[in-house]
């Protein structure tokens, strides 16, 4: 068996962290670009290589776009795990979002059933901001957290 560890630097950097990560979170479930410019860093690269002013664009789209935006859920479901292949053992959130309250748990594929649509995300922080976003394929769920409902 294959063990993976987080690491941080010290306690103060992993308390900062949680809190960016919750910032995220708040910004996300608000649909709030605005907070998405305060916790981004300037020099970071997220989703593909996006730059800081790019990847606020994208975010903005998914938000608000008519066709697809995500807008459109009512139901927000959170899951928080470690990401096994980018950024390996970085922390990672996957947010589920459907038009009802019957919203999949952790790991499983979108259900068209229920409209459910799921992001997953994983992360890298540096000067108390997050520095990288990227999608894992492969995680698993963080041992003693519940799912957030939003």
């Amino acid at each position: 068996m294959k063990e993976t560890f987080i690491s941080v630097n010290c306690l103060n950097g992993k308390d900062i962290n949680t809190r960016v990560l919750e910032a995220f979170i708040l910004a996300f479930s608000a649909k709030n670009v605005q907070l998405f410019d305060e916790i981004l860093h300037d020099d970071g690269l997220f989703l593909d290589n996006l730059t800081k002013n790019e990847a606020l664009d994208f975010f903005q789209d998914q938000f608000y776009n008519r066709s697809f935006g995500l807008h459109q859920y009512a139901f927000m479901k959170i899951y928080r795990g470690i990401s096994l292949d980018v950024f390996p053992g970085a922390e990672m959130l996957e947010i589920r979002l459907a038009a009802c309250q019957c919203i999949s748990v952790f790991g499983e594929e979108e259900d068209p059933f229920i409209n459910e649509h799921v992001l997953r995300y994983t992360f890298r922080f540096k000067d108390g901001r997050i520095s990288g976003i990227a999608i894992p394929e492969k995680f698993v769920k963080k041992a003693g957290y519940k799912a957030e409902n939003n």
